[in-house]
This record gives structure tokens, C-alpha cells and sequence, in this order.
């Protein structure tokens, strides 16, 4: 029997080289998932404003290198519970899942629409250990998932002082070793820092930077549960 080699567009053989620079190996099979999904998540975008039209071009450059920078700063080959609020078409998380199939994963989605896209793209891309909850996230009450998640990505689409309210019953207590559970917010670098406000100043929370290559940066908000 012989190999069949894939052939893979040029955008999507970029991101493996970007993904190697980091220390990060991309095997040809994940690669070929991540086409399915590039070409998925176009065809939705035709019935559901997934991302803008403008950004079609850019679904590996922009949307799946960039949730892939998140690992930069965790180390994903430790297995970890990971809630995805508002996750959209995916992002952060279902590129990290693709990497990294070990992580047990909640996406939290109200939107119906964008649920039942969701549940299509994980039936598609044969994910596994992935749950879906069509609710919003002030009204979950299952007690099963407090204190029981590692990482919760969040974007800004409330004050973050209620994110961070919101959030906080459901990530992992600390202990007097280390931090608990932390929550991950993208913030845009054209913003004023959050830290300009003195409610800000505190908390257990920090910027992080990152390089995604030698010109483009990105900031994320590290909110960290803190010791009991």
C-alpha cells in the first residue's frame, strides 16, 4: 500500500510553518481537518454571519492562526478542561481542539443558529469529548461544572467586570501551590489598558502580549481565580 499525499492550499501550508516556528508539530491529517473546517465555515457564512465576508479571504491568517496563539502562553499538551463562551465559528477553541484533541471542551453558545452550526462542524470534523450548551452563561446552574474548568476564553461582548462575574463560579479553585482556573479575554491593542482603571488595579488579573510573527501582536486579559 502507498501514502497518498494531501495537497493543501498555500494559506493552509503557511500556517503548519508558523505553527512549526512556534515548537509545534502539525501533522498532515490535522491539517486536512483544518481545510474541511476553512471550507465549512464558508459555506455556513453563506446562511449565518459567522464573520464578516471581508474576512473570508482570512479565515487561516487571521481567525485560525490567532486562536492558535493562545498557545504561547498555555501549555496545551497537559490535558485541560476548556469552557469556550460565545465561541461563534469556533474560535478560540475549536482550532486549539484540532491541535491538541485532548482537551475536554464546553462550548457555551445562545445563539441558536451559531448552535446548531456548531454541533454540525463538530459531527463534521469528528471531534470528540466536545459538549454543546445553547443557554447563556448567567443562566447555567448545573453544579456539576463549578469550580471544574482550567481555561475559559471569553470574548468582550459585556463589561469585563461581568465577564469575570459570570465566569468565576465555574473555573478551578486554587490552592496555596498555585492559581485556579484562569479566565482568557482577547483585548485590542488600539485600547486604552484596562489597568488605567483603578477598579482594575487588585484584581488578580495581568496583560499578556503576543507575537504572532514580527509584526503583528496580540493582547489578552488573564483573569486568575485567586487563592482561598
Amino acid at each position: 500500500m502507498f501514502h497518498v499525499k494531501h495537497f493543501f492550499s498555500e494559506e493552509i501550508k503557511r500556517m503548519g510553518e508558523v505553527l512549526m516556528g512556534w515548537g509545534v508539530d502539525i501533522s498532515e491529517e490535522k491539517m486536512r481537518i483544518f481545510s474541511i473546517y476553512k471550507d465549512f465555515l464558508i459555506q455556513w457564512n453563506k446562511r449565518v454571519h459567522l464573520v464578516s465576508r471581508g474576512d473570508e479571504e482570512r479565515i487561516v491568517s487571521k481567525h485560525f492562526i490567532e486562536s492558535l496563539a493562545l498557545l504561547k502562553i498555555f501549555d496545551f499538551t497537559k490535558p485541560k478542561r476548556m469552557m469556550d463562551l460565545g465561541p461563534g465559528a469556533g474560535f478560540p477553541s475549536i482550532p486549539l481542539k484540532i491541535i491538541f484533541p485532548e482537551i475536554l471542551l464546553l462550548l457555551v453558545e445562545s445563539n441558536r443558529k451559531k448552535y446548531l452550526y456548531l454541533k454540525e462542524l463538530i459531527d463534521t470534523l469528528e471531534l470528540n469529548n466536545v459538549s454543546l450548551a445553547c443557554e447563556r452563561i448567567e443562566n447555567m446552574d448545573d453544579s456539576r461544572l463549578l469550580n471544574s474548568f482550567d481555561i475559559i476564553t471569553a470574548r468582550t461582548v459585556a463589561p469585563i467586570d461581568k465577564i469575570i462575574s459570570w465566569t468565576i463560579p465555574f473555573l478551578k479553585l486554587s490552592n496555596k501551590n498555585k492559581n485556579g482556573g484562569v479566565l482568557v479575554i482577547p483585548y485590542s491593542l488600539k485600547k486604552k489598558s484596562i489597568f488605567s482603571d483603578n477598579s482594575f488595579r487588585n484584581t488578580n488579573m495581568r496583560e499578556e502580549i503576543v507575537y504572532v510573527d514580527s509584526k503583528k501582536k496580540l493582547r489578552f486579559l488573564l483573569f486568575y481565580k485567586k487563592e482561598i
